[in-house]
């Protein structure tokens, strides 16, 4: 399911909705986009994640994470929505991120 909403300068979509049917709740993630597509591969200058998701054990996780490309700054905050506990926070320059995950670069060959 994917619902967008766009006008002149910004776009907030709701996408990935998902359900655990064990425990009966729901994950859904909503993404902001603001300012105008530049450079080369054409990304935003300002990107919002704002949203929960399970993960690998099933656990509910809530998942917020800022790319501002103007001020050079990347900032994802991981909690676990059961415990409360922080599982992953990082604020820093984005220029210095390092992918993870699916976004990793691969080598060919």
């Amino acid at each position: 399911m994917s619902l967008v909403n766009e006008s002149k300068d910004v776009m907030v979509e709701l996408t990935g909705v998902q359900a655990e049917a064990q425990t009966g709740r729901v994950a859904a993630k909503a993404k902001t986009l603001v300012g105008l597509r530049k450079g080369k591969k054409k990304r935003h200058e300002y990107e919002a994640v704002v949203g929960n998701e399970f993960n690998s054990k099933g656990q509910m996780m809530k998942k917020e994470r800022i790319i501002d490309r103007k001020k050079d700054l990347y900032s994802e905050t991981v909690t676990n929505e059961d415990t409360g506990e922080i599982v992953r926070k990082i604020v820093e320059p984005l220029s210095q991120h390092k992918a993870r995950g699916s976004a990793k670069n691969t080598r060919d060959g």
